[in-house]
């Protein structure tokens, strides 16, 4: 005879319950998610509200890229669905670039339209970590921030 309470203290038994299952799917599909999902950015931001009277249009941020080096990618337009350089979407402007001097290293930038907050995701395009090359870009980057808009008005998620 088979006892009820005996199967159910097994180790096994605990995958037949269907909570279990649901919760263990669960939890490996938003490993596999966060797996998939992780790239190594180093996240740059400014909040140049401070400067009464001055705005930081998408035309500024692309001469300040285009002098440190980068170009303009195309991206596509998420109401028109057509390939743009700059992008609306959720009240910003959205804007990337690749650097010319080692192309796997992308920018990804968002500008608040309200404020003029601008958000900077460096990152490598093959989702690995920064290599020497893509953290020496970010410093000249971040230095260059710091000299356009005060280095008390940038933070950076890198230590």
């Amino acid at each position: 005879m088979n006892n009820w309470r005996t199967a159910m203290h097994s180790p096994a038994a605990f995958f037949h319950r269907p909570q279990a299952g649901i919760l263990l799917l669960m939890v490996l599909l938003l490993a596999g998610m966060a797996a998939c999902a992780t790239r190594q950015a180093i996240t740059l931001k400014v909040n140049p509200q401070r400067d009464e009277g001055v705005q930081y249009s998408p035309q500024e941020v692309s001469r300040m890229m285009t002098e440190l080096g980068y170009q303009q990618l195309r991206i596509t337009d998420p109401v028109t669905e057509q390939s743009v350089t700059v992008a609306e979407k959720y009240g910003e402007y959205r804007l990337l670039f690749q650097s010319l001097e080692d192309d796997n290293v992308r920018v990804d930038i968002h500008i608040v339209k309200q404020d003029g907050r601008i958000a900077l995701y460096l990152y490598n395009a093959n989702s690995s970590p920064l290599d020497d090359s893509g953290l020496r870009l970010y410093e000249q980057l971040l230095q260059r921030l710091k000299f356009e808009f005060g280095a008390k008005n940038v933070q950076s998620s890198r230590p």
